[in-house]
């Protein structure tokens, strides 16, 4: 049982993350990305899925988070500029960490 509700949790919370996502400089990318997330989360809800489709989204979500992780961390905070992309970049990244 604590897993439903775990799993509606993460559901919600992925759900806001996405509506954040509307002043993003590529919201439908992350809208996809946290979109994804929440239809399984809300999907464990009433089905059980198969192990091998978590490992390789999980597989997914890493492999793009160390992709997109910046050479050198700027940090989180601060404003976005183009002078000082490794800040989105370490937020996207770490997004997609939080998604795995």
């Amino acid at each position: 049982m604590i897993h439903k509700i775990l799993s509606a949790l993460w559901g919600f919370m992925f759900l806001a993350f996405a509506a954040l996502q509307y002043n993003d400089p590529d919201p439908l990318i992350w809208f996809l990305a946290y979109g994804v997330i929440t239809v399984v989360s809300f999907v464990y809800l009433k089905y059980s899925l198969p192990n091998w489709a978590l490992i390789g989204l999980i597989m997914i979500y890493v492999i793009t988070a160390i992709m997109l992780f910046p050479d050198e961390f700027g940090g989180v905070t601060g404003i976005m500029s183009d002078e000082h992309p490794e800040i989105e970049q370490a937020r996207e990244s770490l997004g997609l960490g939080i998604c795995a």
